[in-house]
């Protein structure tokens, strides 16, 4: 029953997912990987890891940049006097840019790093260190992605909001849409105006509708033109269960614990105040979902297998009888001949790992983890072997939650998911904080570039 409840489920999303891909589909057959693209790709995201480092330092915060790129790539690639831009050609420029722009938050340049060199400056404190460390982080998060596409993309359906909304501008900018293009620079007009009025005027970035007492809490509105498009992407089903946290968190965990006094500090903005159980709430939250999220999908899959291979079996026997009575396979009923071929079809997909073929990516898994294992252990010298391979261990439990968390809500819970890894660590090496960051940062770095990779796996699924 539950395996039966389960496929009815799949075929409704399929059919759902299917429409959207038709919708976004263009049907081009030009080259993809070429090195125009891969070219502008690099001097595109080039620009915005700049930016990214720069106000990830002031505000922790950092972007994709996935639409920006899809536009500017585009732009560029369509002035270079060498053919019109493809769209395949167009998400391969795109989603070098976003590997380039994203590598602060995987290289740990807006927490970790700053963090050790606070602990111990010598730590990383040249160039040559930091490009190894940022080499062996960079790569185990993008082969991860590879397998979980087959999982997240083409069986949960996971939206990646901004993955389908790059999808829908490599659309607009392919075809001859004059509408669709007049409301993308109505939109862009009216998020520009908004965002240079609220820089002006930073007060209306944050509306205190609630009263003031709220506010400290950080009960404003914020009525940004991203967000609200966010909000948008992801539906009301989404939108109402992060309300719902919200109201969790910041309207009755941190104002008991303030008022109980449980935390050192009483006061809504300090680090270790009564925002500090909220973090920690919602992180046991996360990962207590996951994980039976994780084990539903195991016991499902196992069920699924199971019924499978007595379905084979009970046509192992229909044919094997047919023969004893002097028919042939092919005097089979052309439904049984359909059932057998499209478990065929189907187990043969699932082998292929949702289109990326297992000799690409089970190498390089391989040999990303040996890389941020040799850089962990033999060239920064920051943990033995042992911490070393239970951190890549971690990274890629918790990246495997920050992608479908990312999927559903568009929000890549990094900085979440690190500390996770952290408390293992604080179990496992107690009183060593290097270890302790060290291990952060290879989660962090995992769940940013899986992440990222995720994106832009929907956009060029859906594009096609």
């Amino acid at each position: 029953m539950m395996v039966a409840a389960a496929d009815d489920c799949q075929e409704e999303e399929e059919d759902h997912c299917e429409k959207l891909r038709r919708s976004f589909s263009l049907g081009e057959d030009g080259p993809a990987l070429t090195f125009r693209a891969c070219a502008v790709g690099t001097v595109v995201g080039f620009a915005l890891c700049a930016s990214n480092l720069y106000f990830g330092l002031q505000s922790g915060w950092t972007t994709m940049g996935s639409i920006q790129a899809a536009m500017i790539g585009n732009r560029v690639l369509a002035s270079m006097g060498q053919g019109a831009a493809g769209a395949a050609e167009t998400v391969v420029a795109q989603t070098v840019a976003v590997s380039a722009a994203t590598m602060p938050i995987a290289g740990g340049f807006v927490g970790v790093v700053p963090a050790l060199s606070v602990v111990s400056p010598s730590l990383l404190g040249t160039w040559r260190s930091q490009l190894v460390w940022t080499g062996g982080l960079a790569f185990f998060g993008v082969f991860l992605a590879a397998p979980l596409r087959r999982r997240l993309i083409l069986k949960d359906r996971l939206e990646f909001p901004s993955g389908t909304a790059t999808a829908a501008l490599v659309k607009v900018l392919h075809r001859d849409g004059f509408g669709e293009i007049v409301w993308l620079l109505r939109s862009f007009g009216m998020a520009f105006l908004y965002g240079l009025a609220s820089f002006l005027s930073p007060r209306l970035s944050k509306l205190p509708i609630f009263g003031y007492s709220a506010a400290r809490w950080g009960w404003v509105l914020c009525p940004s033109p991203a967000y609200a498009a966010q909000g948008a992407l992801m539906g009301p089903s989404a939108g109402a269960s992060m309300l719902l946290g919200a109201v969790l968190g910041f309207g009755v965990v941190a104002p008991l614990v303030s008022y109980a006094r449980w935390s050192p500090s009483a006061e809504p903005e300090d680090t270790d105040g009564p925002k500090s159980y909220a973090l920690w709430l919602s992180v046991a939250l996360m990962l207590g979902d996951s994980v039976v999220t994780l084990g539903a999908q195991c016991l499902t899959e196992t069920l699924k297998k199971k019924a499978d291979t007595q379905k084979k079996k009970g046509t192992t026997t229909t044919e094997a009888g047919a023969l004893l009575a002097g028919r042939t396979t092919s005097s089979l009923s052309s439904s049984e001949q359909d059932d057998a071929s499209s478990e065929d079809s189907s187990s043969s997909s699932e082998d292929s790992g949702g289109g990326v073929p297992a000799r690409l990516w089970v190498p390089g898994l391989v040999l990303s983890v040996a890389g941020s294992v040799g850089a962990l252990v033999f060239a920064s010298k920051l943990l033995t072997l042992s911490q070393a391979l239970l951190a890549v261990a971690c990274a890629g439990l918790v990246s495997y939650l920050a992608v479908r968390a990312l999927g559903s809500t568009d929000l890549n819970p990094v900085s979440a998911v690190g500390k996770v890894s952290q408390v293992v660590f604080a179990l496992a090496a107690p009183k060593n904080v290097v270890a302790n960051l060290a291990a952060g940062a290879v989660a962090e770095a995992g769940a940013a570039q899986a992440g990222d990779m995720m994106q832009d796996l929907k956009t060029g699924y859906l594009v096609g």
